[in-house]
C-alpha cells in the first residue's frame, strides 16, 4: 500500500515485503511513482478534466519536461499534483545537468582513452572486439505472463531460473517452453536473486528472508544455507568454489561454496545494489553511486569510483576494463588496472540503466525503455538497438550464452536466438601452424568465416584508419591495438594463456567431459545407496535394529552438515 503524507519527498512503502532496515525511501528508489492526488473542490459545478491527472506520472513527467523553465513554473501553481511533478521535473534536470558537467571533457577530447592514459606509463597489448549480437536472430517467448516481481538466471544450456513474491524457485525448459520439475520451495520470503550452474546441477537463491539456499536441480534437495546478512539480499555472482552476495544491509560477504563458511566481509555506507567477482577483483555498486573495486585474495579496497548520480544498478568488466549502469540514465567506463579512477567513457541512456554485458570491448545495456543497445566501448558510438518490446516494457535483466540472449520483463520472458559465427580463436603462432596444415584445402590463413582478420596490422595503421573512418562510423576491424595502462607492471605476452579462447570442438570435448564426471560420480552415489539398503535389510532380516542406521522417522536436515537428521 502506497500513499503520500504532507510533505511529498518521501514515500512511505507498508506491507509484507517492507524493508525493516529502510522504512522510508526515496521517490528515486521506488520502481512506481505514485502522484499525489489535488484536493476536490467543494463546489458541485462542473469542471475540465485534467488530462495530466489522468495520465501515468511518468508520462505526465515527460509532457511537463518538454516545458520551458517559465512555463513549468507556472504549471506547479495549477494544483498540488501538477505542483508535485513540476518538482520532479526540476530535480531531473538538475540531476542531468550534474551528470553533463562531469562527462564534458568526454565529448570536448577526439579520442577519449587516449587522452585518460595520456600522462600515465602504457603498454601496447592487444585485444580482440567481434561485432556481437549485431546479426540477424529470432525471438522466442518463453513466458508470457505478467510479473512484477519476477528475478532469473540463465547460464546456457536449457533450463532458466524463475523466481518471484511466491517463494518459490522454478526450471524453465527452454527447449519445451514449459515449468519442469523439482518445484524448489522452501525460502519464507520472496526471491530476490538467482544463480544458475547447470553444468554441476545446482542453483543458488537469496531471499526476503536474510538467507541463500543452494538447491540440486535434480533431487529439490536443499543442500546447504548461508546466513549471515541483517538485510535484504539484492545480488548474487559466482566464481569457481566461491560465492559473493550483497544486500541492503551494506554487506558484500565472500563465502565459500562447499563450506558454507563466510570468508569476507566488505562494507558499504548504503544498500549494495549489484556486485561481480572473477579470480581478481569484487566489484561492488550501491544506491549512493559509488562503485568499489576490492582486492578478492585479501579484501582490501582497491578503489572507489564517483561519478553516477544514482543508484548502481549493473556492472559488468574483464581484466581491463568495467562498466557500470545507474538509474541516471548512463553506463560510464572505468579502468581496473591500478588506482586509476577517472571515467573513461560515457553511454547515454533515455531512461534508467537496468543491465549491462561488456563482450569484446562491446558494451550490450539493457534500458527501462524497453530497448537494448549495443555500443562499441572505443568511440561510444551505438552499433545497434534491438527492441525486446513493442510496448516499451522495461528490460529488468538480461543474461547472454553463446549466441543466446534471455531477457526478462515485468509482462513476459524472451529468448533472442542469433545467427551462428564462426570465429578463429587461435594464437598467433597457432594460427601459423593452422595455416600450413590447411593451405591445401585453399583455406586463408587467420580469416574468420564471416569477416575480416581477427588481428590489425599495426597501431599506427589503426590510428589513421580511426581518423578517416570519424567517430560516428561502426569499427570495422575484428582485432586492434589499445593502448591501457600497466601501473600494475601487467604485461601479456604472446603466450599468455589469458587471450586463449577454445574451439568448438575443444568446448565440445570439455563439456564433455564435464557430464561424463558428472555422471560417474551421480552413479557412484546410487551404488553406494543401494549398498546401504542392502545392508540395512541385512540388518533388519537378523532381528539387529536399524532406526540409527536408515535414520527411519528423521527429517533431513543439510543446512547442519551432511546425512545429518534431526
Amino acid at each position: 500500500m502506497c500513499f503520500w503524507p504532507r510533505n511529498t519527498e518521501y514515500l512511505i512503502q507498508e506491507g509484507p515485503d517492507a524493508e525493516d532496515n529502510s522504512p522510508i525511501m526515496s521517490l528515486a528508489d521506488q520502481d512506481v511513482t505514485v502522484a499525489p492526488a489535488s484536493p476536490q473542490s467543494p463546489s458541485n459545478a462542473n469542471q475540465s478534466k485534467d488530462f495530466i491527472r489522468c495520465l501515468p506520472p511518468h508520462l505526465s513527467i515527460y509532457i511537463l519536461g518538454l516545458l520551458d523553465q517559465k512555463s513549468l513554473s507556472a504549471c506547479a501553481a495549477v494544483s498540488r499534483c501538477w505542483d508535485f511533478l513540476a518538482k520532479e521535473v526540476k530535480k531531473e534536470r538538475v540531476c542531468q545537468s550534474i551528470v553533463q558537467e562531469k562527462i564534458l571533457y568526454l565529448q570536448e577530447e577526439e579520442d577519449n582513452l587516449q587522452a585518460a592514459y595520456h600522462d600515465l606509463k602504457t603498454d601496447t597489448i592487444q585485444l580482440e572486439e567481434r561485432n556481437v549480437f549485431c546479426g540477424s536472430y529470432n525471438i522466442r517467448v518463453l513466458m508470457d505472463q505478467s510479473d512484477q516481481s519476477r528475478t532469473i538466471h540463465y547460464s546456457g544450456g536449457n533450463l532458466v531460473a524463475i523466481g518471484s513474491a511466491d517463494r518459490k524457485v522454478r526450471l524453465l525448459g527452454m527447449s519445451e517452453m514449459k515449468e519442469v520439475p523439482p518445484l524448489l520451495s522452501g525460502h519464507a520470503g520472496s526471491i530476490k536473486a538467482l544463480f544458475l550452474n547447470e553444468k554441476k546441477g545446482f542453483v543458488l537463491s537469496a531471499s526476503f528472508d536474510l538467507s541463500i539456499r543452494c538447491w540440486n536441480i535434480y533431487s529439490g534437495a536443499c543442500t546447504k544455507i548461508f546466513n549471515g546478512h541483517c538485510g535484504t539480499i539484492t545480488c548474487l555472482d559466482l566464481h569457481e568454489e566461491q560465492l559473493v552476495s550483497g544486500a541492503r544491509d551494506g554487506m558484500v560477504k565472500v563465502w565459500n561454496l562447499e563450506s558454507g563458511k563466510c570468508l569476507k566481509t566488505l562494507k558499504h555506507n548504503s544498500a549494495v545494489c549489484v556486485v561481480k567477482m572473477d579470480g581478481t577483483h569484487v566489484v561492488s555498486g550501491c544506491d549512493r553511486g559509488l562503485v568499489k573495486v576490492w582486492c578478492a585474495d585479501t579484501g582490501t579496497l582497491i578503489k572507489t569510483l564517483e561519478g553516477h548520480q544514482g543508484p548502481v544498478k549493473c556492472l559488468s568488466f574483464d581484466q581491463w576494463h568495467l562498466v557500470t549502469g545507474s538509474t541516471d540514465g548512463y553506463v560510464l567506463g572505468w579502468s581496473m588496472l591500478g588506482n586509476l579512477k577517472r571515467c573513461l567513457i560515457a553511454f547515454r541512456h533515455p531512461k534508467e540503466v537496468l543491465s549491462l554485458e561488456f563482450l569484446y570491448l562491446r558494451v550490450i545495456s539493457g534500458c527501462a525503455d524497453g530497448k537494448i543497445r549495443i555500443f562499441n566501448y572505443l568511440t561510444g558510438s551505438c552499433l545497434k538497438v534491438l527492441m525486446a518490446s513493442s510496448r516499451g516494457d522495461p528490460i529488468s535483466s538480461f543474461y547472454v550464452a553463446g549466441n543466446r540472449m534471455v531477457i526478462n520483463s515485468p509482462t513476459s520472458l524472451l529468448m533472442f536466438q542469433f545467427e551462428d559465427v564462426r570465429w578463429d580463436y587461435t594464437l598467433d603462432a597457432d594460427r601459423e601452424k593452422v595455416g600450413k596444415k590447411k593451405q591445401h584445402k585453399g583455406t586463408s590463413n587467420g580469416k574468420s568465416e564471416h569477416g575480416p582478420s581477427l588481428y590489425a596490422s599495426a597501431h599506427r595503421d589503426t590510428l589513421q584508419h580511426e581518423k578517416r573512418r570519424g567517430p560516428s562510423c561502426p569499427m570495422t576491424p575484428d582485432k586492434l591495438l589499445l593502448t591501457v595502462s600497466m601501473l600494475q607492471n601487467v604485461y601479456p605476452s604472446q603466450s599468455d594463456n589469458g587471450f586463449r579462447l577454445l574451439t568448438g570442438k575443444q568446448k565440445e570435448a570439455y563439456e564433455a567431459a564435464t557430464i561424463a564426471q558428472y555422471q560417474a560420480h551421480q552413479t557412484k552415489l546410487m551404488e553406494d545407496q543401494q549398498r546401504a539398503c542392502k545392508k540395512a535389510w541385512l540388518r533388519k532380516i537378523k532381528g539387529l535394529p536399524i532406526d540409527s542406521f536408515t535414520e527411519e522417522g528423521k527429517i533431513a536436515a543439510p543446512e547442519l552438515g551432511l546425512n545429518t537428521f534431526i
